[in-house]
């Protein structure tokens, strides 16, 4: 057998990829996703005062045996597990766009790997990600070559080039080939940027032919070798499975402190003493989710919500915690919920004096864009995502947390259904295992 290890992570015909682990040979759709990210070669602008803020970071997914894209994550924050975890969202999930982005085509690519490829930076090898493979059911793998992105790689440099450069802004690769009116030049916004690699990945590039292959575009490819039909999570148990998983114990009157903050529920005043799992969402963590811990080879199940002593009625990102809490200390003030929640209307209140700094420009747009394009359906955390058509579900154990009225938004609405002619198998996250004090001992 001829099998070429020339390139690892490229697409090609019987080409294999080496992990540290083993040799993987690529044989079909949906079995070796890989994923990455970069920070993208153009200045983008604030959609309010119109300063430029800053290059965005792109966080991609793709499927090793047809080169298509399958989702992506954009924004200003450096990549880490969380920015991850939201590409792998957008990747496993069907993806139904407005009008406004003038699609011609459809994204119609989900599913769930077989495996996840990925160089050999920490947030890959991140507790954080263990835990979702291990709960989605796939197997993460980092490449024997760190330098050998292949695939990956290469569309970093079509994005930049291709398509980045036709636009002002465009800062070129290195410093050298930096246009001189670059910032002058910056008119897109994180918005707008979004809609145009939407764009390009669905339109462009994902209908382009596949390399050596004649006339079988990648898309055509990626439909053509789906060894089984692919299956749709509960966009609500996924939401919850992607979270951040910790662990803290129950004080006085069911209080948890978290993070510098005092979190109550009356649901954990019988835990007192007792160490229980907490999950949480970086983009809101006024309210957490409490579990209790897994126990004789069990799931650990929904105990209720906690929410943050003072700030019942905030918002609150982690980005927003942590820059809080520093300039608390800066001023040599105590950092405790009332100082935290007294800060943050003082930040609301002083919102042209933030735009000064071109940081705090980019934290705005982008909690502003993540507000836009938050899908997540843990309404608990995120009420504005509540939408007429709601379903009752039942309470499940580990990953399913009921509302306090016992509806959510349904997974799916009527005009996001997948094609008469396709069958999708739901799929909840795996929660069994058979080894529960290993899962317990290797994630948290």
């Amino acid at each position: 057998m001829n099998t070429r290890v020339r390139h690892p992570g490229s697409p090609a015909e019987r080409e294999i990829i080496q992990t540290t682990e083993e040799i993987l040979a690529i044989t079909h759709s949906n079995q070796i996703w890989q994923a990455d990210h970069t920070k993208l070669d153009i200045l983008l602008i604030d959609d309010q005062d119109g300063e430029v803020i800053g290059r965005p970071y792109i966080t991609l997914v793709m499927d090793s045996y047809s080169g298509c894209v399958t989702g992506l994550y954009l924004g200003y924050e450096s990549a880490g597990s969380h920015e991850v975890a939201l590409a792998l969202r957008h990747a496993m999930l069907p993806k139904h766009y407005s009008s406004e982005y003038k699609l011609q085509k459809e994204w119609d690519i989900f599913g769930v790997p077989e495996y996840l490829v990925t160089d050999r930076a920490k947030e890959f090898k991140s507790e954080h990600l263990k835990q979702i493979s291990l709960q989605l059911d796939f197997k993460r793998r980092l490449r024997a070559f760190p330098s050998a992105g292949g695939l990956i790689e290469t569309i970093f440099d079509k994005i930049n080039k291709e398509v980045l450069s036709l636009f002002g802004g465009y800062t070129g690769s290195s410093v050298e080939e930096r246009p001189k009116n670059a910032e002058k030049t910056a008119y897109l916004t994180l918005d707008q940027l979004e809609k145009i690699l939407v764009r390009y990945f669905v339109d462009h590039y994902n209908q382009h032919y596949y390399p050596k292959v004649k006339q079988l575009k990648r898309i055509e490819r990626w439909k053509s070798m789906l060894l089984v039909e692919p299956e749709v999570f509960d966009e609500r148990e996924l939401d919850i499975c992607l979270m951040k998983a910790t662990y803290r114990n129950v004080e006085k009157y069911g209080s948890i402190n978290f993070k510098g903050l005092v979190y109550q529920g009356d649901c954990l005043v019988k835990y007192q003493g007792q160490k229980i799992s907490l999950r949480y969402d970086q983009r809101n963590i006024v309210i957490l989710l409490a579990y209790t811990r897994p126990s004789n080879g069990q799931p650990g199940e929904f105990i209720g919500f906690a929410r943050a002593r003072e700030l019942e009625k905030e918002r609150l990102s982690f980005g927003e915690l942590n820059y809080i809490k520093k300039k608390l200390r800066e001023e040599a003030k105590e950092v405790d919920n009332s100082s935290i929640l007294n800060e943050r209307l003082n930040i609301v209140e002083d919102v042209e004096e933030g735009r000064k700094s071109r940081r705090k420009r980019q934290r705005k747009a982008q909690e502003k864009h993540a507000r836009k394009s938050n899908k997540s359906k843990v309404v608990e955390m995120f009420p504005e995502n509540v939408t007429p058509d709601e379903a009752a579900i039942t309470q499940e154990n580990f990953t399913s947390a009921p509302t306090t009225s016992q509806k959510v938004v349904n997974s799916i609405n009527k005009q996001d259904k997948p094609e008469a002619n396709r069958t999708v198998k739901a799929r909840r996250p795996r929660v069994e295992v058979q080894n529960w004090n290993q899962f317990v001992k290797d994630n948290w």
